[in-house]
């Protein structure tokens, strides 16, 4: 014969506590003595309790669901994600996930979450949709009016970056990645700032690997090259590193490369890159924190939280080579 699922009232009794006590524990309230709460837990792990969530939300109004709207592509993104899950659960939420490729695909996204009855939602973009309905949000990677958003300074990292640089000799250096993103354009007003040369062909607007490696071989055909690169990405990085060693071109002596995400395997990538340090885990989690801090005062002043990237330094850059070391990358091109 069945036993029927255990309550929290056999919880209560089972601990000798009243069964307020119990909901204060189970809730996560302050002011709850860490005896009782050892006591509780101990409890429904014995008696196998589980809270009715469904009832909690029909009481409540809440459901302690999360929709997330994100790319999908690209490993940042991957990481991003399971960090986002993992935050979420910290704070007793369930993440429902929907990624797009195009703005209609974005629209149905949106209207599928509000259909599920998510009780907030953090986003890339922000749409018209989205603007429609009185939910809380967050916003991850640009600056917002309406919203709370989390963002990076990438002007501080390409500043950085480019001060790196040019304290090992560099002058002439090149861009791999994005155009339209402001990593580029704050790249672009730097090298100005510091009256760099800015040489369009040094620059390639483009994300996939085979776009990388043709660049790679048009910007070092040239008589005039760069003696360093910057890329959108850590991907990119090890595109433009694959793409330079098939060239016969030493990194660091010939080539200095800088990525931008620090993901995990850049750190064994050949050479160790010298890369910016997103802090993906603390992007997740400062997301995560806003919109827990907006689903609990909706009236409270905007959140907004702009994090500074960080230069790790690995080896994949040295000082600048010598001008005369020049001709013999050309002639190596030449012979292919």
């Amino acid at each position: 014969m069945m036993r029927s699922p255990a309550t929290k009232y056999d919880v209560a009794e089972h601990c000798g506590v009243s069964h307020m006590s119990v909901t204060r524990v189970l809730n996560n309230a302050p002011h709850v003595s860490v005896r009782i709460r050892e006591k509780v837990l101990k409890a429904c792990g014995e008696l196998r309790y589980r809270p009715n969530f469904i009832a909690k939300a029909l009481s409540l109004r809440r459901h302690h669901t999360v929709g997330v709207l994100m790319y999908g592509e690209g490993h940042f993104y991957g990481i991003l994600n399971i960090m986002l899950q993992r935050q979420l659960a910290r704070h007793g939420y369930t993440g429902i996930f929907a990624f797009w490729k195009d703005a209609r695909e974005l629209d149905n996204a949106v209207e599928s979450m509000v259909g599920r009855n998510v009780d907030g939602i953090v986003t890339v973009e922000d749409c018209e949709s989205l603007r429609q309905e009185s939910l809380p949000v967050v916003v991850y990677g640009k600056k917002v009016e309406d919203y709370d958003y989390v963002t990076l300074d990438f002007e501080h990292a390409m500043r950085s970056g480019l001060d790196y640089l040019t304290g090992l000799g560099h002058r002439d250096i090149g861009f791999v990645g994005i155009f339209g993103d402001e990593r580029y354009r704050s790249f672009k007003r730097f090298l100005a700032d510091q009256r760099l040369p800015i040489i369009p062909e040094w620059h390639c607007d483009g994300n996939s690997l085979e776009c990388v490696e043709n660049a790679v071989r048009h910007i070092f055909s040239r008589s005039d090259r760069p003696t360093a690169i910057i890329c959108h990405n850590d991907n990119i990085a090890l595109g433009v590193i694959c793409a330079v060693a098939e060239l016969g071109l030493a990194i660091p002596g010939e080539v200095s490369i800088i990525g931008c995400d620090n993901l995990p395997e850049s750190a064994f990538y050949n050479p160790r890159l010298t890369t910016f340090d997103l802090s993906i885990e603390k992007i997740a989690a400062r997301l995560v924190d806003s919109l827990v801090k907006r689903m609990a005062h909706p009236r409270a002043k905007r959140l907004s939280s702009i994090l500074k990237p960080e230069l790790v330094i690995r080896k994949s850059c040295g000082k600048a080579p010598q001008s005369e070391q020049g001709g013999r990358i050309c002639d190596a091109l030449v012979s292919r």
